[in-house]
């Protein structure tokens, strides 16, 4: 049992440190792509500033495990946030198409970054129920 969770956990903080350093990087194009999202601009704004510091936060959340649960949870969210705004992209619900911001998944097509990212969506529900059953 702990060996799941400690590979579930592994994978996630993974993601979300690469997400992390991965705006970090390329700082300026993650700006004017945030700009060029189909959601309001305000909005935009705030997400811009907030979203590396909640990435860097949740992978800090999951590494000790007094607040793994935590970051499970904070993961499980923010996972199911991004998979239903890639669902809108999918199903052509925005009037223009979000732009791809990682640099992993620049050539990967919405219909499989959505598949990728209901696959992590799971994974942090799995490290929610791996902690609570064990």
């Amino acid at each position: 049992m702990k060996s799941g969770i400690y590979l579930v956990t592994a994978l996630l903080v993974l993601v979300w440190i690469y997400a992390f350093i991965n705006k970090l990087v390329n700082i300026r194009k993650y700006k004017e792509g945030m700009k060029a999202e189909p959601i309001p601009g305000p909005v935009a704004k705030v997400l811009t500033w907030l979203l590396p510091p909640l990435e860097l936060a949740t992978s800090l959340l999951l590494i000790f495990e007094n607040t793994r649960l935590t970051g499970f949870y904070l993961s499980f969210l923010l996972l199911l946030a991004f998979a239903i705004y890639i669902g809108g992209a999918v199903l052509d619900f925005y009037d223009q198409s979000p732009s791809v911001l990682g640099i992993l998944f620049r050539k990967v097509r919405w219909e499989r970054h959505l598949w990728i990212n209901l696959l992590l969506t799971v994974l942090a529900l799995i490290g929610i129920l791996l902690i609570k059953f064990s």
